[in-house]
């Protein structure tokens, strides 16, 4: 049996649903301002703990643009948004076990108080 212990979801393609906040965090809630793949797609929101400069400096959209790097990474990282792709690709290398990380956590776990409960929840 293989354990892979490093996976992660990159969530930011559905944000919206990630995080489909509810009742008085609702006007919070992503939207999605620009549609697209993971690497082009666009959500206006005001969730992130992170300084504007930090969070441009850890995008990893750029990575997993097909018209980049010869779309070799984008080719490689698509288990990580087509679920499909995903469950074929661990049957064929014996994967039998996962242990999954969001990718996007940080606004659950780095805001404090009723807004931070309401993004766990979300």
């Amino acid at each position: 049996m293989l354990i892979d212990a490093d996976t992660h979801l990159r969530e930011d393609y559905c944000l919206d649903q990630v995080y489909a906040l509810k009742g008085e965090f609702a006007h919070l809630a992503p939207k999605k301002i620009v549609d697209g793949d993971y690497a082009t797609i666009r959500y206006d929101h005001k969730l992130s703990p992170w300084p504007a400069g930090a969070e441009k400096s850890h995008d990893h959209k750029e990575l997993y643009n097909p018209e980049r790097w010869e779309g070799r990474v984008a080719a490689m990282q698509v288990q990580s948004t087509d679920m499909g792709a995903r469950i074929a690709a661990f049957a064929e290398a014996g994967v039998e076990k996962q242990v999954l990380f969001g990718t996007n956590m940080d606004p659950a776990v780095l805001t404090r108080g009723e807004l931070g409960g309401a993004l766990a929840r979300a």
